[in-house]
């Protein structure tokens, strides 16, 4: 009898080990799928600060030209830009825009027709630009950058 229960014992103590393996390796995998997933909900949540703060930006430039169309004549589609509030007025302003978590700007862009359809070449029409917003931003070190554009017209 004595033999019996000293392989039980031994049998208890493996199950419990066994047991107790199974519970760490599940813990784990559910800390990493908690941890992942808190992850993308952060980045998700940074992504929508971006578009929110692209579409800003075309809504600023709709404002800007519409004030003052003549903004658009000095305008190195090379360079970057952002739009500033001078005197209650949206005025275009050369630099990009930081911020504490995000850095923005916009390209201005002439548009070229072709048989008055917008193309990539043929005769640049002095009433429409072309304005892509662009936000960038760093999560744990990884770049991220999201673009919109829009097309404006001097109408």
């Amino acid at each position: 009898m004595k033999h019996l229960r000293n392989n039980q014992h031994g049998n208890s103590v493996l199950e419990i080990i066994v047991g107790l393996s199974a519970f760490v390796i599940i813990t784990a995998a559910v800390i990493q799928i908690y941890h992942s997933s808190l992850t993308a909900i952060t980045v998700s949540e940074q992504q929508r600060n971006a578009v929110i703060l692209a579409q800003e930006s075309l809504e600023q430039a709709h404002a800007a030209f519409r004030f003052d169309w003549n903004q658009t004549e000095n305008i190195n589609s090379n360079a970057a830009y952002h739009f500033a509030l001078t005197d209650n007025q949206w005025t275009v302003t050369e630099g990009v825009e930081v911020t504490t978590d995000y850095s923005r700007s916009v390209k201005i862009e002439p548009v070229h027709r072709l048989n008055g359809k917008i193309n990539q070449s043929g005769d640049v029409d002095p009433n429409t630009v072309l304005v892509t917003s662009g936000v960038s931003w760093v999560h744990r070190g990884d770049p991220h950058t999201i673009e919109i554009a829009t097309y404006v017209s001097n109408w």
